[in-house]
């Protein structure tokens, strides 16, 4: 076994480990929204919170293998190389922005329960940039697999990691849509 190859296996068992973290918080992110008490829903972000501190780690970790990868067998100056980097970097400023908007939103939930002494209905909206967000990175991460897979030119990863990202953002775009439809009717019904 030489060590290229282990710092392969490292690096594969990071994706493993953010695409595992991946699917938990968007489970969680899922039953958050659809939670019926403000507590319950808070206890589904408590888990995305917990499950999304894995993200850093593993970028870090695929970006520090990548790096032994590169330096023995490529040039830093390949196409790939360099969209992969940066969209890692997208990724860690993407995630940060995410913890950052969860944490402010889970101090402002502490204190409507708080001052309300009992459970409250889950009746928050959304925060849609963190949703946006979220679907863009899972794109981008997928795309960032693919780059290294295929290996093409600057334009053509670029243009795959902003293809990944825009897909994901849709995608969560369309889910808040179709979730505000149902949320207005009951808001209406209740009035």
């Amino acid at each position: 076994m030489t060590i290229y190859q282990i710092a392969l296996a490292i690096h594969l068992f990071a994706l493993i480990a953010a695409a595992t973290a991946s699917g938990i918080v968007h489970l969680a992110a899922g039953r958050r929204a659809a939670a019926p008490t403000l507590r319950q829903s808070m206890e589904w972000a408590k888990l995305a919170g917990t499950t999304a501190r894995v993200f850093p780690i593993a970028v870090i970790t695929l970006v520090a293998t990548g790096a032994y990868m590169v330096a023995g067998r490529w040039s830093w100056q390949a196409g790939w190389v360099e969209a992969g980097l940066a969209g890692a970097i997208l990724l860690l400023v993407s995630g940060a922005t995410i913890g950052k908007r969860g944490a402010a939103q889970a101090k402002v939930n502490v204190q409507r329960l708080q001052s309300a002494g009992h459970d409250l209905p889950n009746d928050g909206a959304p925060d849609r940039l963190a949703a946006v967000l979220t679907d863009a990175n899972t794109g981008l991460a997928l795309a960032i697999v693919l780059v290294m897979t295929l290996k093409p030119g600057l334009a053509g990863s670029l243009g795959i990691l902003a293809f990944g990202a825009a897909t994901g953002a849709l995608i969560a775009s369309r889910q808040l849509r179709a979730r505000a439809v149902p949320a207005a009717i009951a808001r209406a019904e209740a009035a």
